[in-house]
């Protein structure tokens, strides 16, 4: 296996799929198919390099869940760029996307170097100076032992993804997946979601350029109000292509460090269940978020809520207030009985 002297990426896909997709493939073929793997590489079809950049260069998922990733770089001397990016793309395990798999597998790839990586996204783990776990030390895909030592790792990577494959439920979101849903094609990243529509199936399309303008006009209004769709980029139609594309936010602005008391809390929150608000991050997910088949329900979500409130502790004196979070806590509230609890409705 020859690596070639080219600069570009795209030269070196050859020999990476020769050592690690096409050993998946094979392992998978040989197993009757009991992997159910989808492999992808990050490419400019109907996206464009701004997405592209947010994503990493190769996609392993199982059903949806994106196991194994890889970041590619043509030159060797590129090698820890190639690290950073897979520590720093999908970094962020949320349990819609992974349920409760607190890892992901990885590979940097610059000129002939490989190394392989667990990806750990335990709270101990973020307390380290690297989320990184080498698997592997620093292997020369040109050397015939060390490219033994890659096929037996990938080997060992299928087999990981064989034993966890009857735990991951089929309620996720295929994290860095393009979808059809309707006549869209959506993709969700790490912070943006991508939306894609032909020109063939898009309503009034007669005159594209007043079409765009009536929607950009539409987006740049809802700039900076709570609870309507934020746009990073777009919207826009790439005649070359015939498609119309926006990239949205998947948070809307900041509102956390704006909250100075009990009553900026209860009006965020009454935002949030009436789909107005400025929607905050959630975070801080543990063992309670999921059910014990590893689903996300609606009162998990609500229990979300009350852990994103339990931070804001300090700002809330009342009686009602803290019975309302130990409630969202307790997994007893769903959106429907939170709108109507006391605490909710009093007035401001």
């Amino acid at each position: 296996m020859k690596f070639s002297g080219n600069k570009s990426e795209s030269m070196l896909h050859y020999p990476i799929d020769a050592m690690i997709r096409v050993p998946l493939e094979t392992f998978n073929k040989y197993i009757g198919g009991a992997l159910q793997i989808e492999i992808d590489r990050d490419k400019a079809d109907l996206g464009t390099t701004t997405i592209g950049t947010k994503r990493p260069d190769f996609l392993c998922w199982t059903k949806k869940l994106l196991l194994f990733k890889g970041e590619e770089k043509a030159s060797s001397g590129e090698f820890n760029v190639a690290v950073e990016e897979l520590e720093e793309k999908f970094n962020v395990l949320v349990p819609i996307c992974f349920g409760k798999i607190q890892f992901m597998i990885g590979y940097a790839i610059a000129g002939s170097t490989v190394r392989f990586y667990a990806i750990d996204s335990s709270v101990e783990a973020k307390k380290k100076p690297s989320i990184l776990f080498p698997l592997t030390g620093e292997l020369n895909a040109s050397n015939l032992v060390n490219r033994f030592t890659i096929l037996r790792t990938v080997v060992n990577i299928a087999r990981i993804i064989l034993t966890i494959s009857d735990n991951i439920p089929n309620t996720l979101i295929p994290l860095g997946k393009r979808q059809k849903l309707g006549h869209s094609f959506i993709m969700f990243l790490s912070n943006v979601v991508e939306k894609i529509i032909l020109k063939v199936d898009l309503p009034y399309a007669t005159n594209m350029d007043n079409q765009v303008n009536f929607l950009k006009k539409m987006y740049d209004y809802a700039k900076g109000h709570p609870g309507l769709v934020q746009v990073e980029k777009g919207p826009l139609f790439d005649k070359g292509k015939g498609i119309y594309r926006v990239v949205m936010k998947t948070r809307d602005i900041p509102c956390m460090s704006e909250l100075k008391n009990e009553n900026n809390v209860w009006e965020m929150m009454k935002y949030i269940l009436t789909g107005r608000a400025c929607n905050e991050k959630l975070s801080g997910y543990d063992d309670n978020t999921l059910t014990t088949a590893g689903y996300y329900t609606t009162t998990l979500d609500m229990y979300q809520l009350g852990k994103m409130l339990e931070a804001l502790s300090s700002q809330i004196s009342s009686d009602q207030g803290r019975g309302f979070v130990e409630e969202l806590k307790s997994k007893k509230l769903t959106a429907e009985l939170a709108l109507k609890h006391s605490w909710i409705n009093h007035s401001s």
